[in-house]
C-alpha cells in the first residue's frame, strides 16, 4: 500500500488500476511483493524520467484492463479483448491537436464513432460480448450500446490515465458534473511521441511533523521519503499540494509486521532532512520501541449506584455476563454496546435506570 501511495498521493484512483500499473511497471511482483532493485531505479531516477516510465508501462500493458474496470458495468465470460488498442487509438488521435487550446470531450467522441467506430471489436460484433450495466442490470449489445461501452471507455482513458500521468487538463461546467472539456499539456505531450516529459519539475520539498504524529508531504518532496513514511503512516488525506500522513498503533503495527522500526524513520529523515524530526516525535520513538501501548481510549457508560447495596446486587448478577469494571462500591464503568441488556437486568432486579436522556 504505501507504494501505491507513492505513486499516485490523490484519492480516487482505482485500486486495481494502480496495482496493474505497478506490476506492469515491473515494480511489483504478480504475487504482491515489492521488487527491490526495480524499487531503487525508480527511486534514484528524476522525476520526469520516473513519470515515462509509468507511462510506458501504461501504454503498453496487458495487465491492465481498462474495460473490466469501467465504473457501472460488469464483464462475464471469457471473451477476451485487447487493451491496448483503445489507448493506440487515442493516443493518436490527441497526438494531432494543438496545445493550449480546449477541446471538447463529446466531439471527440463523436469523431470516433463516425470514422472508427469498430476500434476495439473484432470485425464489429457488438453481440459477442457479454457486458452488464450494473445499475440497471441489462446487457448492453448492439451498436446502440456504443456510447455506454466505446464511448464510456474513451471517456475512461482520458479523464483517468492520461491525466493521471499528467498528459492532460480537464474542464468541466460544474463541481459535479462530468468534464467536458480536455487541454494537451505541454510539458509532457511528448509522452505521446515516445519521448520523454520536460517539466523540469525537482523533488527537493521538505517534509514537515506537525503536532508530533501528523507528517505533511508537499507535491514535490522525494518520491523515496513519500515512500518510506508510507510504511511507518497511514495515508489520512491528499490534495494537490500536500498528503497527510498520520502515526497511528495499527500503522506502526504494520511496519512491525513487515521488520521496520520507527528509529529507522528517523534515521532516515535525519539523513535526507536534517532537523526536521522534533524532539517530540524522538521522544515517542524511544517510548514505543521500549512500551509499545501504554495508553487506551475507550468510549464507557457509567453505572452510579445510589448504594453499596445495589452495586453489589448488580456485580453479584452480571458477573459472567457482561464485561464490566467496578471502578468503586457505587460506580461501575460498562462498554456501550452491552447498556441495553444490562439496563434489562437491572430492571429483573427491580432496579430502574435513569439514563441522561431522561434526565
Amino acid at each position: 500500500q504505501p507504494l501505491l501511495e507513492t505513486v499516485f498521493t490523490a484519492w480516487g484512483k482505482p485500486k486495481k488500476f494502480m496495482e496493474s500499473l505497478l506490476v506492469s511497471s515491473g515494480m511489483v511482483a504478480p504475487d504482491g511483493q515489492t521488487v527491490v532493485e526495480a524499487l531503487k531505479l525508480f527511486f534514484n531516477a528524476d522525476r520526469d524520467k520516473g513519470l515515462h516510465q509509468l507511462f510506458k508501462a501504461w501504454f503498453d500493458s496487458r495487465e491492465i484492463n481498462e474495460l473490466r474496470i469501467l465504473p457501472g458495468l460488469v464483464c462475464e465470460g471469457n471473451w477476451q479483448n485487447d487493451p491496448i488498442a483503445p489507448r493506440k487509438l487515442l493516443v493518436e488521435l490527441i497526438n494531432e491537436l494543438a496545445d493550449g487550446t480546449w477541446w471538447s470531450i463529446s466531439s471527440l467522441l463523436a469523431a470516433v464513432k463516425d470514422a472508427n467506430p469498430d476500434f476495439q471489436r473484432p470485425a464489429g460484433d457488438y453481440d459477442s460480448w457479454f457486458i452488464r450495466e450494473e445499475k440497471s442490470g441489462g446487457y448492453l449489445t448492439g451498436f446502440s450500446s456504443w456510447e455506454r461501452v466505446e464511448g464510456a471507455l474513451l471517456y475512461y482513458l482520458l479523464t483517468g490515465p492520461l491525466h493521471w500521468l499528467g498528459l492532460v487538463n480537464l474542464a468541466r461546467g460544474s463541481n459535479d458534473g462530468r468534464f467536458t472539456a480536455f487541454q494537451l499539456v505541454p510539458e509532457t505531450r511528448g509522452m505521446l511521441r515516445g519521448d520523454p516529459p520536460i517539466t523540469g519539475q525537482k523533488e527537493n520539498k521538505p517534509l514537515q511533523v506537525k503536532n508530533v504524529r501528523l507528517v505533511l508531504v508537499p507535491v514535490g518532496a522525494p518520491r523515496m521519503l513519500r515512500y518510506q513514511v508510507g510504511r511507518f503512516c497511514q495515508l489520512s488525506s491528499a490534495s494537490l499540494k500536500e498528503s497527510r500522513y498520520l502515526l497511528t498503533i495499527a500503522s506502526l503495527n504494520r511496519a512491525s509486521e513487515q521488520g521496520l522500526h520507527l528509529q529507522q524513520l528517523l534515521q532516515l529523515l535525519d539523513k535526507e532532512q536534517p532537523g526536521v524530526a522534533p524532539v517530540d516525535l524522538r521522544r515517542l520513538a524511544e517510548r514505543w520501541s521500549r512500551n509499545g501501548v501504554e495508553v487506551r481510549n475507550e468510549q464507557i457508560s457509567i453505572l452510579r449506584f445510589r448504594d453499596q447495596a445495589g452495586g453489589a446486587e448488580f456485580v453479584k448478577n452480571a458477573e459472567g455476563k457482561f464485561n464490566f469494571e467496578v471502578l468503586n462500591p457505587f460506580i461501575v464503568a460498562i462498554a456501550p454496546s452491552q447498556q441495553e441488556g444490562i439496563i434489562r437486568l437491572l430492571a429483573e432486579l427491580g432496579i430502574l435506570v435513569e439514563t441522561e436522556a431522561d434526565v
